[in-house]
């Protein structure tokens, strides 16, 4: 355990990484897409990939040519390391992270649209749970005093959530699809069922 640990945070880059990773565990990503978002060289990309790899962190699928990662939820420190990674706050995220997981009634909290560069995005924030209104409201206002411009944002209670997903519902399926970062995941995948 001790020698993994010290495999795992020996390297900046692979800190990015483990970010990138265990922020967004639905998202597969390959190097050259690292190397944009991190602005790392791509050398370096691929070779802490690699480590993390052989560690079991990262899984590998070759896909139309291109090689995709992405993080193994069944890692045995998984849970651990994606905390660690929110509580440290390694992404430019990291305020909004500290203010939802202190936020209760949260279940799943995704930030998208303006905060993961989507353009086309419908929303900039997906909040899953029955949060305190009041606070959730003055988080969003700081939010769009430091960015300058509204904050689009939904909120959804759990039980709508699960029958959303189950019936293939096209707006979460364009959030959880497309580039985002979830700040709060205390929720079981939810997976649609097959018609």
């Amino acid at each position: 355990m001790k020698l993994m640990l010290e495999h795992l945070f020996s390297s900046k880059v692979r800190i990015k990484l483990l970010g990138q990773f265990l922020l967004n565990p639905d998202k597969a990503c390959y190097v050259r897409e690292l190397t944009r978002k991190l602005k790392e060289r791509i050398n370096s990309i691929r070779r802490e990939l690699d480590n993390l790899s052989r560690l079991g962190l990262l899984e590998a699928k070759t896909e139309n040519r291109k090689k995709y990662y992405k993080v193994n939820r069944k890692f045995e420190l998984y849970e651990e390391l994606r905390s660690l990674m929110l509580k440290a706050g390694v992404t430019p995220q990291d305020k909004i992270t500290r203010q939802f997981q202190c936020l209760k009634g949260i279940k799943l909290g995704v930030l998208t649209g303006m905060f993961t560069q989507q353009k086309i995005a419908k929303t900039d924030l997906l909040v899953v749970g029955r949060p305190n209104k009041f606070k959730l409201q003055k988080i969003v206002e700081g939010l769009e005093r430091e960015m300058g411009k509204p904050v689009r944002f939904a909120i959804i209670d759990e039980d709508e959530y699960k029958y959303r997903m189950n019936m293939r519902d096209r707006f979460l399926a364009d959030i959880l699809s497309n580039e985002h970062v979830r700040v709060v995941d205390k929720m079981p995948v939810v997976k649609a069922k097959k018609q």
